[in-house]
Formats: structure tokens, C-alpha cells, sequence
């Protein structure tokens, strides 16, 4: 079991009597879509919960419209990786209207963390080199690399 502490800076709520809220995750199920993924990493970059609209205007090539992200806001929330946090109230066109607030409730670190937890060294080599071959890294950055590798055999 794993207990997935949710601090209230980062759900905007804060619980009865101040602390923080605990969600339980029974189980660590990291399969999750392209789709899925891309949501959580736009709640990870995210500096307060999102409505389900301002994450798919968030997405590449606006592939996922309002209802699509709901849909799939549902599935992460059944996986316990999303939750709602509160709602939004928007008084502008003289109505009032209530949207749900949605936040991750494991952080990046976390989630990649458990995700190549269970890796093969062959796997990890073969995970180093092609990232090494794609280019998307910059000089600077694999200068920083090459510095936590060699702070890591030190400590080894």
C-alpha cells in the first residue's frame, strides 16, 4: 500500500483543521495511455489545479477536446493519480458556473521513479543511448549529466 501525501499549496484547499490530505493508492498501476501521461504532465507543470478545458487547450495539437480530457481525467481519477481539488467559479457571463479544479496527486520524480524501478541494466543501457542518440539533449545539459554521474561513481 502506498499513501500519496497531497500538500494544500499545491490543491489550492486546505483540509478542516489545516494539514494536508492523504490519498491511498492500493497499488502502484503505471500503465497508463499517451494521453493519460501527457494530462499528468501538464498538472506536473502546473502552479495550481486545472479545469478539464484549460488542460486540453494545454495539449499538442489540441488532440484532446473538453470531453475527451474529462473522460480520461475520470480514468486517472479511478487510478488515483488525478483528484479533484474544489471548483473553479466563474461569474463572468452573469451566471455563476462551477467547473472542477483537477491536481496529480504523485509527482514526477515519484511516478518515474517507481516506473524504472524495476529496470534491466540492459534496458537502462539501451534507455542512456538512445536518449544519447536523439539529439533533444544540449551541451549544457549533458554537461550536467556527465557531473551526476561522476558524483555518483565518487559516492559508490
Amino acid at each position: 500500500m502506498c499513501w500519496i501525501r497531497l500538500s494544500a499549496y499545491k490543491t489550492g484547499i486546505t483540509p478542516k483543521g489545516g494539514g494536508t490530505i492523504w490519498y491511498e493508492r492500493k497499488e502502484m498501476n503505471m500503465k497508463l495511455s499517451r494521453a493519460e501521461l501527457k494530462i499528468l504532465h501538464i498538472l506536473w507543470a502546473a502552479e495550481a489545479p486545472l479545469t478539464a478545458e484549460e488542460i486540453a487547450k494545454q495539449t499538442k495539437y489540441r488532440l484532446l477536446n473538453k470531453e475527451i480530457t474529462s473522460y480520461l481525467l475520470g480514468g486517472l481519477i479511478a487510478k488515483k493519480y488525478v483528484a479533484q481539488t474544489g471548483l473553479y467559479q466563474d461569474f463572468s457571463r452573469g451566471v455563476s458556473s462551477e467547473t472542477p479544479l483537477f491536481t496529480s496527486t504523485i509527482s514526477f520524480v515519484d511516478y518515474y521513479t517507481e516506473l524504472f524501478q524495476d529496470i534491466s541494466s540492459r534496458n537502462l543501457f539501451r534507455l542512456c543511448e538512445w536518449i544519447l542518440d536523439s539529439n533533444k539533449l544540449s551541451p549544457q545539459m549533458l554537461d550536467e549529466l556527465s557531473v551526476m554521474i561522476c558524483n555518483k561513481i565518487s559516492e559508490v
